[in-house]
């Protein structure tokens, strides 16, 4: 019998309908979904975690990323907030496969190109931390000694 295969969603918080949705979709297509323990942006008038929770709830993130398969970011009108962009590098970094609700050809073809640039995993991570991919025009995104075929440019 074939394994069956471990999905991890990722996004902001802020998009609890859409998480459900995804969590419903990937659970009849067969697969089994790790999700979030806490939607803080969503349901922040019920519980607001504080900052050793949520500290605690990213790192527990982190770990199911670990025993997965691939993440599914969900990126509701190409928004990828801070934590979104770790969870994205930190997969990047498992070797991870990595697919998106809202493909934006300009973000995506700029991750996926930085992806190829970066031969440490660990500086694509410093500079996925340090750069808003969502400001399409953003001029400075390029690390020193790469870029210079960047698609997006």
């Amino acid at each position: 019998m074939a394994k069956t295969k471990i999905i991890t969603l990722c996004g902001s918080t802020r998009f609890k309908d859409e998480f459900i949705a995804a969590n419903f979709l990937h659970t009849m297509m067969g697969y089994i979904v790790l999700s979030v323990g806490w939607f803080g942006h969503a349901d922040s008038e019920i519980y607001l975690p504080t900052e050793l929770e949520k500290t605690m709830l990213d790192e527990l993130h982190f770990r199911k990323i670990d025993i997965s398969d691939e993440i599914f970011v969900i990126n509701k009108d190409q928004y990828i907030g801070y934590s979104t962009r770790r969870e994205i590098a930190y997969a990047f970094h498992s070797f991870k496969t990595r697919f998106y609700t809202s493909p934006n050809d300009s973000i995506w073809k700029r991750i996926n190109f930085l992806e190829n640039q970066f031969h440490r995993p660990g500086d694509l991570l410093d500079f996925i931390m340090e750069t808003d991919l969502t400001d399409a025009n953003e001029t400075n995104t390029r690390p020193s000694g790469h870029g210079q075929n960047d698609p997006t440019a």
